[in-house]
C-alpha cells in the first residue's frame, strides 16, 4: 500500500476516534427509574419520601386558581402541576383503575402576568407554595389512600391522619376511587371508555353526545 495512502488513512481513523470520544461526552444517554423506583418508599418512622426524580413522570394537568368553594376573584392565581408514576399511569390506560402502589404528586406554583412579552394571561413563577403526594397503599394502616404534604426542603413527611379533610372531599367528589380523574385529559376518556368514572363526575360532555 502506498504510504501517503496509509499516512491519510491512519490520521482519519485517529479523527475518527477522536470525535467519537468527544460525542460520547457530549452526549449521554437518559438514565431512567427503574419501577421500583417509582412506588412508595418510607422512612423507619414510616413517613413518606419524596421521589427525586417526579417531574420525570407523566405529566397529567395543570389547574389554575382551582378552589372547591365558592370564593372572589383571585388577582394571583395559583398553578397546580400534576404527575403520575409512569408504571400507575400505563396501567391506568390500560384498565382505568389505579393499582395498588399508585404515586400522584402535585407541585404548587404561584402566578405572574405581565411579564416580559406577555401582556395577558398568567405563567408559573418560580417561587413554590408546596408539593403534596396521593398515594394508595394498601400495606399501610388507615385509608388506602394517604395525603402528604411537603415543605419546600423536600423532607420525608408524614401521612395526614385518617378521614381529614383532603381524604373525605377526594372519597366523596373523586372521579376515579379518591382521585380527580374528572380534571386530567388524557385519562378521563380513559375512565369514560372502561365505564370507571364515577357519574355525575364528568366536566365535559363526551363528543357523541355532544353531536346530538
Amino acid at each position: 500500500m502506498n504510504r501517503n495512502i496509509s499516512r491519510t488513512m491512519t490520521r482519519a481513523t485517529g479523527l475518527a476516534l477522536i470525535l467519537l470520544g468527544i460525542a460520547g461526552l457530549v452526549w449521554q444517554p437518559v438514565q431512567h427509574a427503574s419501577p421500583a423506583e417509582n412506588t412508595p418508599h418510607y422512612t423507619a418512622d414510616g413517613k413518606l419520601i419524596l421521589p427525586a426524580n417526579y417531574r420525570d413522570w407523566n405529566y397529567l394537568s395543570s389547574g389554575l386558581g382551582m378552589t372547591y368553594a365558592k370564593s372572589g376573584p383571585d388577582d394571583h392565581p395559583m398553578f397546580t402541576n400534576v404527575y403520575a408514576a409512569p408504571e400507575a399511569y400505563h396501567a391506568f390506560l390500560k384498565t382505568g383503575q389505579w393499582p395498588d402502589g399508585t404515586m400522584l404528586v402535585m407541585e404548587m406554583y404561584s402566578s405572574g402576568t405581565e411579564g416580559s412579552i406577555n401582556k395577558g394571561g398568567y405563567y408559573q413563577l418560580a417561587s413554590m407554595g408546596g408539593v403534596e403526594a396521593h398515594v394508595k397503599d394498601s400495606s399501610r394502616p388507615g385509608d388506602l389512600w394517604k395525603f402528604y404534604g411537603f415543605e419546600e426542603d423536600g423532607k420525608p413527611a408524614e401521612a395526614r391522619g385518617n378521614n381529614n379533610p383532603c381524604t373525605q372531599c377526594h372519597t366523596k367528589n373523586g372521579g376515579v376511587e379518591d382521585t380527580f380523574v374528572q380534571f386530567y385529559p388524557t385519562l378521563r376518556p380513559v375512565a369514560r371508555a372502561k365505564g370507571t368514572l364515577r357519574p355525575g363526575t364528568d366536566v365535559e360532555k363526551p363528543a357523541a353526545a355532544a353531536a346530538k
